[in-house]
C-alpha cells in the first residue's frame, strides 16, 4: 500500500485512471469488457456457463501463484492510516459540530463463536480469506480508538465508542455477509449508537 494520503486513496487514484482511459475509444472498450468479465464471473449474478471455464483456466495456474496470493499478510500501516484519518475528523469538532466515532460490528470480529448458520452461509469462504487481516486489524483500532478516547476526555462535543461486541449476546442471524446486517442487526446497532450518543451527552434519549 504506497499510498497513504488520508484523504486521497488508491480506489481514488483508481477511479482517476479510470476517467482517463474513458476518454478513448481503445480505453472506453477496455473499460467494458472488464466489467463484462465481473459481471459474469465475479458478482452476485454471475453465470455458472461462463464462471466454470473461468475457475477451470484458474486451476490451471501455478501452485506458486496461488500461494503468494494467499499469503497476503496484513499491513500494520493500516492502522496509523486509520489512526490519521480519524484524528483528522476529530479535529472539526466545537461548539457547533460534534463528531461522534464508532467501531463497527463484523463478522469474526469480536470473541462470539461462529455458529453452524455462518459456516453454512454463501459468503463464509470469503470471511475464511478476510479474517486473518479482520482480526489484527481490529486488536488494533480498538488501541487506537482507546488512545483517542483517552486524548479527547472532557471534550463534550467527541464521541467514542467500540460498537463492534454489540451481537456478542444476540443469537438471532443479523449479518447478510461478512459486514452488512439484516433490518434486525440494524435495528440493534442503531439502539447501541443511540445509547453511546446519550452516555455522550450528544443526545437526550427519549423516555420508555
Amino acid at each position: 500500500m504506497e499510498n497513504m494520503s488520508l484523504f486521497r486513496t488508491e480506489t481514488h487514484e483508481g477511479g482517476t485512471r479510470r476517467i482517463k482511459a474513458s476518454y478513448s475509444l481503445s480505453g472506453s472498450i477496455l473499460l467494458a469488457l472488464g466489467n463484462l468479465k465481473s459481471t459474469v464471473t465475479e458478482g452476485h449474478f454471475r453465470l455458472g456457463m461462463m464462471e466454470l471455464p473461468w475457475l477451470v483456466l484458474e486451476n490451471l495456474t501455478s501452485d506458486e501463484d496461488d500461494d503468494e496470493d494467499e499469503s497476503v499478510s496484513y499491513d500494520s500501516r493500516l492502522v496509523e492510516f486509520y489512526r490519521e484519518t480519524h484524528r483528522a475528523f476529530l479535529a472539526h469538532a466545537d461548539d457547533r459540530l460534534a463528531v461522534a466515532v464508532f467501531l463497527q460490528p463484523l463478522v469474526g470480529t469480536d470473541d462470539t463463536a461462529l455458529s453452524d448458520e455462518v459456516k453454512a452461509a454463501w459468503w463464509y469462504p470469503e470471511l475464511k480469506r478476510e479474517i486473518s487481516n479482520r482480526t489484527p486489524f481490529y486488536r488494533d483500532a480498538r488501541r487506537v480508538l482507546a488512545e483517542l478516547k483517552e486524548r479527547s476526555r472532557g471534550e463534550r462535543q467527541i464521541c467514542i465508542a467500540d460498537l463492534s461486541d454489540t451481537f456478542r449476546d444476540v443469537t438471532e442471524t443479523v449479518y447478510a455477509d461478512t459486514g452488512h446486517l439484516f433490518p434486525n442487526g440494524n435495528r440493534i446497532v442503531a439502539a447501541r449508537v443511540l445509547d453511546e450518543l446519550a452516555s455522550c451527552g450528544l443526545v437526550v434519549k427519549p423516555a420508555p
